[in-house]
């Protein structure tokens, strides 16, 4: 097994967050606006996890970063 310095990836300034968060189990990186995916779900008879799933991977019409934090 390979052992991996976590501060030297590209994950490191998520890890460094992680690592100083008072509760790093419920710690969110990012703030989403999902009101695309809440409709497309309601509207189609999609569960709202799967299309989430899908679209993390995308990005870029059905996930906004929230203006408001």
């Amino acid at each position: 097994m390979k052992e991996v310095d976590p501060k030297s990836t590209s994950r490191a300034r998520a890890f460094e967050l992680w690592m100083k968060a008072p509760m790093p189990m419920v710690t969110l990186m990012k703030t989403l606006d999902v009101t695309a995916l809440v409709r497309l779900s309601r509207k189609q008879g999609y569960k709202f996890n799967v299309l989430f799933a899908g679209a993390s991977e995308r990005r870029h019409r059905y996930l906004r970063h929230s203006r408001f934090h």
